[in-house]
């Protein structure tokens, strides 16, 4: 599951980047900042990849590559499996 944080931006700007981009995973607004907190974010966009146990498996600063979040996701799916 991909899970969107709106962080400091308004709902109305929120959306219109979503419709621009054409996102279609889950996004929603961190009104009073708790997830960014939680996270100790720096600055737009940081992805998280959240193991089968609720911990930061992979942290990545800036755009995300597909190539390396699937080789992340894959070894987790392993490890699930063993």
């Amino acid at each position: 599951l991909m899970l969107g944080v709106i962080y400091l931006d308004t709902e109305n700007d929120a959306q219109e980047f979503i419709g621009t981009y054409g996102l279609t995973f889950p996004n929603g607004l961190d009104i009073r900042s708790d997830i960014s907190r939680m996270y100790h974010i720096q600055g737009a966009p940081e992805s998280f990849i959240i193991d089968q146990n609720g911990e930061i498996a992979e942290f990545i600063l800036g755009p995300i590559n597909p190539q390396n979040v699937r080789r992340t996701l894959d070894a987790l799916l392993n490890e699930a499996s063993a």
